[in-house]
């Protein structure tokens, strides 16, 4: 059976390329649509094979980059309808009820380009913090882990590695169950955050800094309610994907010459991230 359009996931590829390359019957050039929600880091790791891959395919990629044939961020947020903004937020309860700590969950502990994990056990000199997860030998369950989301006061939204426009369920969660997320976030990556709505290590020089900030807010709630403001105007939403739209984006692709979809190179794409060194020089100042 002739097929002219396939879809794999970016840790399936080399498999699929192994596997399926010899039962092509033609030599013309297929569509390939690669899915992919990770990070370039993720993506070598996997075994994302490009090169193996250019001769035999033309590539469109799903991910969270703006750019991609088939945007599909972690999250996103819109405005509020009129009648939508007289919804009372009791700010004064969220204060009063939250604990003033800090909660982490990261269960993946080998990033070789992130100083979460460094970051966090110098911040934790300084304020306290619930940790949970692998990394911590204390894992927790999804029910868990958003009933410990709407508990606290802050999260540490620590992606595993900094790379342009790669902002995970660990910030969208964070502000949809009513806590002031803390991001390691540099750059154009915090183009497509929700405004006054986080609090961002990178304005910080070093962790001391910020625990101090952090404490601060713990004790006043007018400056502590400043966060939470945005929720008069806007709500916030993990994205959904529609697979009628989907299908219809394909088929006005296809009408047209078929053509690459460039942003498949920033999948495996290093240069994008802030190195390990510059983590550091930036945000672990003495």
């Amino acid at each position: 059976m002739e097929v002219d359009i396939y879809i794999v996931s970016f840790s399936a590829h080399r498999d699929f390329l192994n596997k399926y390359l010899r039962m092509m019957q033609t030599k013309s050039k297929k569509i390939l649509i690669v899915h992919s929600w990770e990070s370039p880091y993720s993506i070598v790791r996997e075994g994302f094979d490009y090169h193996n891959s250019e001769e035999k395919f033309f590539h469109w990629s799903v991910s969270y980059y703006k750019s991609s044939f088939f945007h599909i961020p972690y999250g996103h947020y819109k405005k509020k309808a009129k009648n939508q903004k007289e919804k009372h937020t009791d700010l004064n309860k969220m204060f009063s009820q939250k604990k003033n700590a800090a909660l982490v969950i990261i269960s993946n502990c080998f990033c070789t380009n992130s100083i979460r994990l460094e970051y966090i056990k110098n911040l934790e000199k300084y304020i306290t913090i619930d940790k949970f997860g692998g990394c911590y030998k204390n894992k927790i369950g999804t029910k868990q882990r958003i009933e410990k989301l709407s508990k606290y006061k802050f999260y540490l939204s620590f992606e595993n590695t900094q790379c342009q426009e790669y902002i995970t369920e660990k910030y969208w969660d964070t502000v949809q169950y009513g806590t002031i997320p803390i991001v390691m976030g540099y750059g154009k990556k915090l183009n497509d955050l929700i405004p006054d709505s986080y609090i961002n290590v990178f304005d910080f020089p070093n962790p001391k800094s910020l625990a101090e900030y952090l404490i601060f807010l713990s004790k006043n709630e007018t400056a502590y309610s400043k966060y939470h403001k945005w929720r008069k105007y806007y709500s916030a939403h993990n994205y959904r994907a529609d697979a009628c739209k989907f299908l219809s984006k394909i088929t006005k692709l296809m009408q047209n010459p078929i053509s690459e979809d460039l942003t498949v190179h920033l999948l495996q794409d290093k240069s994008i991230c802030l190195s390990l060194e510059d983590q550091k020089n930036l945000i672990l100042k003495n």
